[in-house]
């Protein structure tokens, strides 16, 4: 139905547009109609946006955002969605600000993919991440000088530090051994 209000067509009104439907069969193409979670090829599928943004139409988000899921793990996937979110929201700025590191830093996909880090809080988020990586968020800033760094980058970073604290150590382990 289109609103009175807008004169838009409604979120339903587009999941019945040819655009959709293409997109739609794109995806469960790609998934062999196969649950991506489960993998059940018995249950009926639906496509899961993993995230929404004011303004796009359902067929206007990239491909990897959407997921073909069987109606139970469509159903998780957004009670899952829905707790995440309630949660962020009793979190401050700041909290936000190093979850969104932290998911950068863990997000699976390709390691050329550039990594924003815009403050002090997404970079104490990305070294969460790496847990026992040693590396502090002001060595993170140091590595993203010009703010974008790419998950590789910062990994070979996080390897260079690792290999030299392991030689400052064993140093210090032989003045020891020898009386310094």
């Amino acid at each position: 139905m289109i609103s009175a209000m807008t004169n838009k067509p409604s979120y339903f009104e587009l999941l019945k547009h040819p655009e959709w439907q293409r997109k739609r069969l794109a995806i469960f193409k790609r998934s062999n109609f196969t649950c991506e979670n489960c993998g059940s090829k018995e249950n009926t599928l639906h496509v899961h946006h993993t995230y929404y943004e004011r303004g796009l139409k359902p067929w206007e988000y990239p491909d990897h955002s959407l997921h073909a899921l069987c109606e139970d793990c469509h159903k998780h996937a957004q009670d899952w969605m829905a707790m995440l979110h309630r949660q962020l929201g009793r979190l401050g700025q700041s909290e936000i600000e190093m979850m969104y590191g932290y998911a950068i830093a863990i997000q699976q996909g390709s390691d050329d993919e550039p990594m924003t880090v815009f403050s002090h809080e997404v970079a104490c988020g990305i070294a969460a991440a790496f847990g026992g990586s040693g590396l502090h968020p002001e060595e993170i800033i140091s590595i993203c000088r010009d703010c974008v760094v790419t998950r590789r980058q910062l990994l070979d970073q996080i390897e260079s530090i690792r290999e030299f604290n392991q030689r400052i150590d064993a140093i210090m382990k032989l003045k020891r051994e020898a009386g310094e």
